[in-house]
């Protein structure tokens, strides 16, 4: 007989640190709605253990140690894009925090902020939905702040291809009719919109042509778009990949 699975949200952590585990455990399992998964102090760990252990979260330390030179985050993502991604980390490093928020995860907490916040972090990341600690959006805003022109971004050059996509992000983030994509699901749409096939939004976003099919299935669910076609004319009529 199989194992059954209760509706609680599976988590997963991945960390290096002990204490950093232990603590995200604790409040895991002190919190009715959650259940604890398992956890990997190391990439490769993790790689192995998610698809057995089936988390419907990963909760993740932005610095991780394994063999790969992919921001961990950004690896966990492209290995399971199914599988939305929280990260917690004690630094307060404001170009990493823009770097994870650009690769696509779901929240990003800092935890010198305290770890109360994350079981509504988690909640709301199986749901779509992004948190982030004050400090992080305020990163953002400084992030967007310095790429963004003071006119259309039709025709500007200067900025680098990175920095447009997340000032496009971004952009997109405030229409209230977008509010549940992800930064990194801004960027497939702003793809889309240029009329881009899978092979060249992945090659643009450094991703598999089978994690932008992922996105594109997950972005048509959130936004009700029947057709990869209706979500394209969504794109542009957002004036996104201009």
């Amino acid at each position: 007989m199989g194992l059954i699975r209760d509706d609680r949200i599976h988590v997963y952590a991945v960390t290096a640190d002990e204490h950093l585990a232990s603590m995200l455990r604790q409040t895991v399992q002190t919190d009715g709605d959650l259940s604890w998964a398992g956890w990997a102090h190391r990439r490769e760990t993790a790689v192995a253990e998610i698809p057995d252990s089936s988390p419907d979260v990963i909760v993740s330390d932005v610095s991780v140690p394994g063999s790969s030179d992919v921001p961990v985050c950004e690896m966990l993502l492209d290995k399971f894009p199914q599988i939305p991604v929280v990260a917690v980390t004690k630094k307060s490093d404001r170009e990493r925090a823009v770097e994870a928020i650009r690769v696509g995860v779901t929240g990003y907490l800092m935890y010198d902020d305290g770890l109360e916040v994350v079981p509504q972090a988690l909640r709301r990341a199986v749901q779509g939905k992004l948190t982030f600690s004050d400090g992080v959006l305020e990163a953002l805003a400084q992030a967007v702040g310095r790429t963004r022109p003071p006119i259309s971004p039709v025709g500007v050059a200067s900025r680098s291809r990175v920095d447009s996509a997340a000032w496009e992000a971004a952009a997109t983030l405030t229409d209230s009719a977008f509010s549940d994509l992800t930064p990194r699901e801004a960027q497939v749409m702003s793809e889309l919109a240029r009329g881009h096939d899978n092979r060249t939004i992945g090659r643009n976003l450094g991703v598999s042509d089978g994690t932008v099919a992922t996105y594109i299935k997950r972005i048509r669910m959130k936004l009700g778009a029947a057709t990869r076609s209706e979500l394209t004319r969504i794109s542009v009529r957002m004036g996104l990949g201009r």
